[in-house]
């Protein structure tokens, strides 16, 4: 959360458009029907693995899910956005359930992102995080908005457009055909001022990967896939999809732009096919072809790639995901093609208490910077729960894009830690800090760090909430 100086009369088009959207969502939530086929009265979806290309497991019967197809140069069954609505409801009314309600004091280093002219400021903030859900896991709608107002001895800040959409619909087709249709969109500024931290674990017990943004900035992201799979045996099946994917990142009103950071859109369309083999119900492995073409300003270009899947739980405890490949990169105008690799390695060991996990990824998906080219991310993480009241979370992610004729090679790293106390199911007290450093070779770095406190709210258990 960028603490800027934005008075009333300086709104600008993009403020106006985030802030109809919230009130739409806020419509929404207070008006659509609360009539939906229960899931207890569904028969139940089959169940979908997490790695790339995954099906069912050798000993079971039911319909394979599809994969979440993206443009991820990665497994097909990887998104860039697919793992980042997973949430744990607290209240509930019908379908519309209140997260949580965050009340906090921050202190940041360098409200207006400059690399020369540091300027600190503090600031007393709220947010709240209500969702909307309603459908299965069959077909489903999920909506959260996190409206926020923050209030500094400078000016006040909001963010009232702050949203994530959901929308997915699997059907079966005969006995071994199964139909994926998703769509996702998300707007989010930078919030980096909440504490929250780039890598997490999920309500479900996995690992989601936030997009990394650079501070001072705002994105606006959407993805669509239609996918079908068929199952050629017990152990073996295919599919195929198509995708698209938009993103949009701007500049937040008050903040110095970065150099080397492309602000505008940026699309890609394609498809590609992809087969595995699943040895058991936590071990299979595959290969996946996949193409994309780029729109990125007024040029295009295509990617090939050819990627291998594996996927293996090595203990109870310690699972490895691993995928990479050749990869090809073909510009226009006689601009030389590239030729590189994609990958990505994931590997996660869980603990009595705690969970510590590694992950690096090589693609040209969104990550938090528009490029025409490749970027390479790590991240790091580990959480700790002390005598079921005291939670402790670290970690640091570190991007780093390619350079190219048309774009610069930046280099964003971003640590965290976190500390919560649970004083009751309904109330907790939390600490964050966060350190954001912004590098480009020719430029100075900017460096920025936010430091947080306050307490949230909740009705029911909010251990284990991720944000």
């Amino acid at each position: 959360m960028l603490i800027a100086e934005r008075l009333r009369d300086e709104r600008l088009p993009r403020q106006q458009r985030t802030a109809r959207l919230g009130v739409l969502l806020a419509i929404l939530l207070a008006t659509s029907p609360v009539y939906t086929r229960a899931q207890d009265d569904v028969p139940p979806a089959p169940r979908q693995e997490p790695a790339a290309g995954s099906s069912t497991s050798s000993g079971s019967a039911q319909e394979p899910v599809p994969d979440e197809q993206t443009t991820s140069t990665l497994d097909p069954g990887t998104g860039s956005m697919a793992d980042q609505n997973n949430r744990i409801i607290a209240l509930r009314w019908g379908h519309l359930s209140a997260l949580s309600i965050d009340g906090f004091y921050a202190h940041d280093t360098n409200y207006r992102n400059s690399p020369t002219n540091a300027q600190p400021a503090d600031a007393v903030a709220a947010r709240i995080v209500a969702s909307y859900l309603v459908g299965n896991e069959r077909e489903g709608l999920d909506v959260e908005y996190r409206p926020d107002v923050l209030v500094s001895q400078r000016a006040q800040d909001y963010q009232f457009g702050a949203s994530l959409v959901n929308l997915h619909v699997l059907r079966p087709i005969g006995e071994s055909w199964v139909l994926a249709i998703r769509d996702s969109f998300k707007y989010e500024p930078d919030f980096a001022l909440f504490g929250a931290p780039t890598i997490t674990l999920n309500s479900t017990g996995g690992i989601t990967q936030q997009s990394l943004l650079p501070s001072g900035t705002s994105d606006l992201l959407n993805a669509a896939s239609v996918s079908l799979s068929y199952r050629l045996a017990r152990h073996d099946h295919i599919g195929f999809h198509v995708q698209d994917e938009y993103a949009e990142l701007n500049n937040r009103t008050g903040s110095v732009k970065l150099p080397g950071i492309f602000y505008g859109s940026n699309n890609f369309v394609g498809g590609g096919v992809y087969w595995t083999h699943s040895i058991g119900p936590n071990h299979e492995f595959g290969v996946a072809y996949n193409y994309d073409r780029q729109i990125f300003g007024v040029s295009q270009s295509q990617y090939h790639n050819i990627v291998f899947n594996y996927r293996q739980k090595l203990r109870p405890t310690i699972l490895l995901e691993a995928s990479g490949g050749p990869s090809f990169h073909v510009y226009p105008n006689g601009i030389p093609n590239q030729k590189t690799f994609v990958a990505s390695v994931n590997i996660s060991k869980k603990f009595h208490h705690s969970n510590l996990a590694f992950l690096y990824g090589r693609g040209y998906e969104f990550t938090g910077v528009i490029t025409d080219s490749y970027h390479d991310r790590y991240d790091a993480f580990y959480t700790r729960v002390f005598q079921e009241v005291w939670g402790f979370e670290l970690g640091a992610s570190y991007a780093k894009t390619h350079v190219t004729q048309s774009a610069q090679g930046v280099s964003i790293l971003e640590g965290f830690a976190r500390l919560s106390y649970h004083l009751s199911p309904h109330w907790t007290l939390f600490a964050s800090f966060t350190n954001s450093v912004f590098t480009r070779k020719t430029e100075q770095n900017v460096d920025r760090n936010f430091i947080t406190a306050g307490a949230r709210w909740s009705y029911g258990s909010q251990r284990g909430v991720q944000q």
